[in-house]
């Protein structure tokens, strides 16, 4: 049966929407909130296509804290830890021979991190500055267990280029490491 055939149907519907549009929206809302919640552990979602406690890792092994600093009366430094950042993720493409040896998925990623250091004079400790970089990345998933690589420039970009990461390839020292 078409709208056509029932004029009345339309209309119907039409009311009831009109009679009921706050529920609608309110249902609405709360599908959209559902929906932002799980995007993470759904990447068809455009969340992460890693599994949250994997980029909780990589962005723990990244961050440096300094909690040693020597505070005298009136002393304006204070502890401090980096921002790490997981900035892009797409997923790359696994080869043949690499679906052979286990691996069933790739993701690659780049990681903002601006961490603080100590500057010196001489032997004393001064003040705290902060450096900024960029890393690519690719984790795999091979045999069921994620496998994230240490940092070695060259082995990254080969692995960068092994699995096809649709972004370019970016490592070094960001422009501006200023923290805020």
């Amino acid at each position: 049966m078409t709208a056509n055939e029932n004029p009345g149907l339309a209309r119907r519907i039409a009311a009831w929407a009109r009679a009921h549009s706050r529920n609608i929206l309110i249902g609405a809302a709360l599908l959209v909130l559902a929906l932002w919640a799980v995007r993470g552990y759904i990447p068809a979602l455009g969340g992460s296509l890693l599994p949250p406690p994997l980029l909780n890792s990589i962005e723990r092994s990244y961050q440096v804290c300094i909690t040693d600093i020597p505070v005298w009366p009136g002393e304006p430094r204070q502890s401090a830890c980096g921002e790490v950042r997981v900035v892009s993720q797409s997923a790359g493409i696994v080869a043949k021979a690499a679906r052979g040896a286990g691996v069933a998925r790739a993701v690659c990623y780049q990681v903002d991190i601006r961490n603080p250091y100590w500057t010196t004079q001489g032997t004393t400790r001064h003040e705290v500055v902060w450096h900024g970089r960029r890393v690519s990345k690719v984790a795999i998933l091979k045999n069921g267990e994620w496998v994230v690589f240490p940092d070695t420039d060259v082995e990254d970009a080969e692995r960068w280029a092994e699995f096809g990461c649709p972004v370019p390839y970016e490592v070094g020292a960001t422009p501006d490491a200023s923290p805020g």
